[in-house]
């Protein structure tokens, strides 16, 4: 019993690293085939320099603590490096609450793409708990967004057709939690501090895959 459990251990030890290679090789022929939906969608909301050449594509859920986690190194690498784009692609996984906060942002860039990203960022934050609907118009209203025409901009089908189109994007490249990024021809799933996504970036600059 014990040389078999050995052997299986042997034999796992081996294969794993292949079977994990073969899916990011999957994963990164799914991004390459993809690439303009998912870096360079025009209604995807973006910030940063729009030449970087390096872009982080973040899929992510309002209502998922990892993701609320992963935004304060987000926002530090859009600061300290000039030379790389953020993209945001709502992914929303944990209900009917996640989806209307998403739409809610998507909505508010109709206005004003700064007010976009004031209320993406309350939304985020890791101090707030989303409640209820009520809860995003009140951030909205925080903000100086027109509520009334948020509500109006939130009921256009385009809007709904959007997220709709991240999770089916999402999927095809192998996203199944959030956050997940992507960053060059590589996706990267799970929780993300400022010193990884920076391992990140300095990983695919130091590649021909980098944009």
């Amino acid at each position: 019993m014990r040389n078999s459990c050995l052997l299986l251990t042997v034999i796992l030890g081996i294969f794993i690293p292949v079977l994990l290679n073969a899916q990011d090789a999957n994963n990164a022929a799914a991004i390459a085939l993809n690439a303009r939906a998912i870096f360079d969608s025009p209604s995807s909301p973006a910030f940063g320099n729009p030449s970087a050449n390096v872009t982080i594509v973040e899929f992510y859920d309002y209502q998922c603590s990892y993701c609320k986690a992963s935004e304060e190194g987000l926002e530090r690498i859009l600061q300290e490096d000039g030379n790389i784009k953020i993209v945001y692609k709502d992914f929303p996984k944990l209900g009917a609450l996640s989806v209307t906060a998403a739409i809610a942002t998507l909505a508010s860039a109709r206005q004003d793409p700064n007010k976009y990203l004031q209320l993406h960022d309350i939304l985020m934050s890791k101090d707030v708990r989303l409640t209820g609907e009520e809860m995003i118009y009140q951030a909205a209203a925080s903000v100086g967004l027109d509520v009334g025409r948020l509500k109006q901009d939130m009921g256009d089908p385009a809007i709904a057709q959007q997220i709709q189109d991240n999770i089916t994007l999402g999927r095809s490249i192998g996203v199944s939690v959030t956050p997940s990024f992507v960053v060059g021809r590589h996706l990267y799933p799970g929780y993300a501090t400022y010193d990884k996504l920076k391992q990140f970036v300095d990983y695919e600059r130091s590649t021909a895959h980098a944009r």
